[in-house]
């Protein structure tokens, strides 16, 4: 930790505090020494007036009224803040299919500078540090645009939109939230056409165009438990329950993941057991697969039938 960011560490010990505080104390939280301590304490009271007092056989204190009048000026981060920022930065950059590029270079510049200064440069970051997008769809920038615009402005929107199967249709919609889940992003939006709420994947957007009409808003409350309790983003109001076995294979790791926020799990023997709610089964379907042959469906029936319709139209294309 350099100078700047031992300054900025004093600083907020300080700010934070309601009674005194010693230099031990502040040294065991530092992890320094009492004379460190000190001399970054002296240099707070020359250098930025600190408003410090001392009071015997207690410690040091900003003094009393002081504390939301004094500010070490400028914007302070330490290293690990910095290096924080550009690795969000980064990785805006990476899934945001270009849409940021442009706005955030500034930024990205102005804290690229805090690093060299810091002497720790900016390509060990792209060295060290590898993103791997999965199934991440092609965005077009203009319909996030319209979509977020949209969004904060409360305005319909009229979208042209093709559905998972290919079917076209033309809606007039009330955005509510945008969604960034598995690299993709989703629109929630009160559909004026089906009178519900329903979920867009924008990759499928082919156009849109604002509305002079304001968007329909819809509570939160009614917007979590429709779209929310069910499993992923195709979720809904939950109107299935399904009760997974995971075989010994891979039950320590499913023990380990969240499925969904309201699942049970259970150990039976080396077997992991995980109940969890659903709606659309599309992307539970997805999955289940995924852990096949070491996942077997317990419940519902027309679960299990479903994958093994599945798996059997599978084998039959690969037995052609």
């Amino acid at each position: 930790m350099d100078k700047l960011d031992r300054l900025y560490q004093l600083h907020q010990l300080l700010c934070n505090r309601r009674t005194p505080i010693s230099l031990g104390q502040l040294a065991e939280q530092m992890e320094c020494s009492e004379k460190t301590v000190k001399r970054y304490k002296d240099q707070l009271q020359l250098f930025f007036n600190a408003p410090l007092e001392y009071i015997p056989h207690r410690g040091w204190q900003i003094i009393p009224g002081q504390e939301h009048k004094w500010e070490i000026p400028g914007l302070w981060l330490t290293e690990q803040d910095i290096q924080s920022l550009l690795l969000l930065l980064d990785i805006l950059q990476r899934f945001g299919n270009g849409l940021l590029n442009h706005e955030l270079q500034a930024t990205e510049n102005k804290i690229t500078h805090l690093l060299e200064q810091r002497g720790i440069p900016r390509n060990e970051l792209e060295a060290r540090i590898k993103i791997i997008p999965i199934a991440q769809r092609a965005l077009p920038t203009r319909q996030l645009q319209h979509c977020f615009q949209a969004l904060m402005q409360r305005q319909r929107l009229s979208i042209h939109y093709n559905d998972f199967k290919g079917n076209s249709s033309q809606r007039d919609v009330s955005p509510q939230r945008l969604t960034y889940y598995r690299d993709n992003w989703y629109l929630d939006a009160w559909c004026h056409n089906r009178k519900a709420l329903r979920t867009f994947s924008l990759s499928r957007i082919k156009q849109s165009e604002h509305l002079d009409q304001p968007a329909n808003n819809i509570e939160s409350a009614q917007l979590d438990e429709h779209l929310t309790p069910g499993f992923g983003v195709f979720a809904g109001a939950a109107t299935e329950q399904t009760r997974l076995r995971f075989l010994p294979a891979i039950a320590q790791e499913i023990a380990s993941q969240q499925w969904h926020p309201d699942q049970r799990g259970e150990w039976d023997g080396s077997d992991y057991l995980l109940t969890l709610p659903y709606s659309q089964s599309q992307e539970l379907m997805l999955d289940i697969q995924r852990y096949l042959p070491h996942v077997i469906i317990e419940s519902p029936n027309e679960l299990r039938q479903q994958l093994i319709k599945h798996l059997q139209q599978a084998l039959s294309q690969h037995a052609k």
